[in-house]
């Protein structure tokens, strides 16, 4: 029975490293294009060096506009 614990609480550890994992490299890719387009670059050259979409480049410069 505690086997079975410390196996299930290891696999829910590792898929939870592994979703932090994603989720900072995505904040990372935001924070990359949020620099590119202040820096007054288009929204092209952001979705290609950030690795997002230009649709979510597009989102992203929508957002910062109403704040």
């Amino acid at each position: 029975m505690a086997e079975a614990f410390v196996t299930a609480f290891i696999k829910n550890f590792e898929k939870g490293e592994k979703i932090g994992e994603a989720r900072g490299i995505e904040k990372g890719k935001i924070e990359v294009a949020k620099k590119i387009l202040a820096d007054g670059m288009g929204v092209e050259l952001a979705a290609k060096y950030s690795g997002l979409s230009i649709e979510e480049i597009d989102k992203l410069k929508a957002s910062s506009l109403k704040k």
